[in-house]
């Protein structure tokens, strides 16, 4: 659990200090081009901007950090959580937002409360993660798994919570492929479950181009170890 403060920055200055994650060349200008023109991240978009002019900002701020360790050797400043946000807030045009820094080394700026116990931790070392679990018969091409990562990376599910794929794996299946979406929420009961799932189906059927055998929604176990 982290205590890293939330500083107010300027927009124009976090948009020379960062770069995006995707897609090359990994420029702001080259991102909101992107995303205004794909269907699913349009969506999401007008969704952050209804949110945006009813609020005047978002609940969550923008995170960004520094990767050392990239191929490319860049060790500048990435947004590696809010990129949606930070592009809404661009063509807002935000004089000012709201940002965390990661620390590069987490034992200066990171704490953990002796009391706290995290909710997802059902006994010592292993936790529940809510999953939304996607089998295809037969092989999905590169395009098409690529679509679908998009299409299930972040959705709104109220008007108040978003959730965010904190990981997504494939394996090959006695039928085909098998795409796991990790979900990030805490709170997380039957009926979330429920509403997750029914959605997943919805956004497949509306962007996809697969139509897969089966999605269920349900609440798989990890170690530490994995």
């Amino acid at each position: 659990m982290t205590n890293l403060p939330t500083q107010r920055v300027k927009l124009d200055f976090l948009i020379e200090q960062t770069s995006p994650l995707y897609p090359e060349p990994k420029t702001w200008d080259t991102t909101v081009a992107f995303m205004q023109e794909d269907e699913v991240e349009a969506e999401t978009l007008s969704e952050l901007a209804t949110v945006l002019v009813r609020d005047g900002d978002f609940r969550e701020p923008v995170y960004v950090g520094r990767d050392l360790d990239r191929d490319d050797g860049d060790t500048g400043y990435y947004v590696y959580n809010g990129t949606h946000r930070m592009v809404a807030h661009i063509i807002n045009g935000t004089e000012f937002i709201d940002v965390i820094y990661e620390s590069e080394d987490e034992s200066d700026e990171t704490s953990v409360d002796d009391d706290y116990v995290d909710p997802n931790e059902y006994e010592p070392g292993k936790y529940r993660v809510p999953c939304t679990m996607v089998e295809f018969v037969g092989t999905v091409d590169d395009d098409e798994y690529d679509k679908l990562f998009s299409v299930l990376r972040s959705f709104k599910i109220s008007d108040d919570v978003w959730v965010t794929s904190d990981m997504m794996s494939s394996t090959s299946t006695d039928i085909g492929t098998r795409m796991d979406f990790c979900w990030d929420l805490v709170e997380m009961n039957d009926a979330l479950l429920s509403r997750i799932n029914d959605i997943c189906i919805e956004r497949i059927a509306r962007f996809g181009t697969v139509i897969p055998a089966s999605i269920k929604t349900e609440y798989d176990y990890w170690t530490d170890e994995d």
